[in-house]
């Protein structure tokens, strides 16, 4: 059975290679982007089953992010969880309009985190 690859959408270097580390011990393939032109790159490149997300990017928030991803065929209803250090900008984009599956704050709990992916993953339509 072909692992699940994860985009993994984070600024931070050493909190990407962390996430990064988790998901592939979770079983997972980490696809590593440090802003949004690198993860749409990746989303042409390869076909990830789930996006990991930080709501804070240098180059475009995350909600648009999401937005412009959800555009493109056959991405429409990736899931996708957001994390940030901020549980008010969490707050926020889940009343922006953006359909959001799930969203965790900063520092996260590898387990909690691979519990999320493995639930959306086994529910997921995409």
């Amino acid at each position: 059975m072909q692992k699940a690859a994860i985009l993994i959408v984070e600024d931070d270097p050493v909190l990407l290679n962390i996430l990064c580390k988790i998901v592939e011990n979770g079983g997972y393939v980490p696809l590593p982007a440090r802003n949004a032109v690198t993860a749409l790159d990746a989303l042409r490149q390869a076909s990830p089953s789930l996006i990991l997300e930080d709501i804070s990017l240098p180059d475009l928030n995350g909600v648009d992010l999401v937005a412009c991803i959800r555009r493109i065929p056959g991405y429409e209803a990736i899931p996708v969880i957001f994390l940030s250090a901020s549980s008010e900008r969490i707050a926020a984009a889940r009343f922006s309009g953006e359909s959001l599956n799930e969203y965790m704050t900063k520092p996260l709990k590898p387990a909690q985190l691979l519990i999320a992916i493995s639930t959306m993953l086994a529910t997921s339509t995409h």
